[in-house]
């Protein structure tokens, strides 16, 4: 499949994307932590009939691994990041596929361009709810600090998730993913970098109400069964608490649906949409 190359700038911050296919709907792609565009190669595969891919790697990964990126990812910037990739591939709407923290800085920008938005497709969202820990870390000046020290001093998260792990607060696999993701002083920066970025990337459950309900293709939301990195019963409590109007989507799964097994299951679900991501 042919890559067509492009590059737009959001105030002093250079960005690069890269555009696939030739499918007559757009479909704007948000990979995971630690990811890059390649990732959704396997979904590429099942919904290249419909769909050009518009891939843009997040800050600090992939293509956009050394931007500076000298301001937060605020509303303002969300904005015009995403003005200015529509304009860049001659674009009115676009549809939404996001994982992971993908998903979580996806509702972000969908809250503020619901409009050019058809269908958001969530896929092991992060950000349903903004945990507390993550508040903590990336909104307080004391969270800054013990955030910052963290890079240096990695002693700090590790007992931290061993105690949770002790408590059994996380289970053993997802103490396993966050010691791999913090094995290395150039992981824990890439961390500090992308969280500190994304961290006005937040929606009230009034915000996801109303972005669910005006959102014209609607919001879905895709958990995996055995997710110990994301949990689906705490998405599922609190989707349903709030009463917010999303399609939701049980997979038999872990923390992966961007593999080429989740997108088989995927396309067994979705056989004869009429409407949504992939509908016929």
């Amino acid at each position: 499949m042919e890559s067509r190359p492009f590059t737009f700038r959001v105030k002093e911050d250079q960005w690069n994307l890269v555009v696939r296919g030739s499918g007559k709907a757009f479909l704007l792609l948000f990979h995971g932590y630690g990811q890059r565009c390649e990732a959704f190669k396997y979904w590429e595969e099942v919904l290249a009939e419909r769909y050009t891919f518009v891939h843009v790697d997040l800050a600090f990964h992939g293509q956009n691994a050394s931007g500076s990126f000298a301001h937060s990812f605020d509303a303002q910037y969300a904005q015009a990041w995403f003005q200015a990739i529509l304009q860049c591939i001659g674009a009115q709407r676009v549809d939404v596929l996001a994982y992971s923290i993908g998903a979580r800085v996806a509702q972000f920008v969908a809250k503020h361009s619901w409009k050019s938005i058809g269908t958001l497709a969530l896929l092991a969202p992060d950000g349903l709810p903004v945990r507390p820990g993550y508040r903590f870390i990336t909104q307080t000046l004391p969270g800054n600090w013990l955030f910052r020290a963290f890079v240096s001093l990695p002693q700090i998260a590790l007992s931290g998730i061993f105690v949770a792990e002790k408590l059994r607060l996380i289970s053993g696999k997802a103490a396993s993913f966050y010691r791999f993701e913090i094995a290395n002083q150039a992981k824990r920066e890439q961390l500090f970098n992308t969280w500190m970025f994304y961290r006005s990337c937040k929606l009230s459950a009034e915000e996801l109400i109303h972005l669910a309900q005006h959102i014209e293709g609607g919001m879905e939301v895709y958990l995996g069964q055995y997710d110990a990195v994301l949990p689906p019963k705490e998405t599922l409590r609190y989707l349903q608490k709030q009463e917010i109007p999303c399609r939701t989507f049980s997979l038999e799964l872990g923390h992966n649906l961007l593999s080429e097994k989740a997108v088989r299951k995927w396309v067994q679900t979705h056989t004869n949409e009429k409407s949504g991501l992939g509908a016929a």
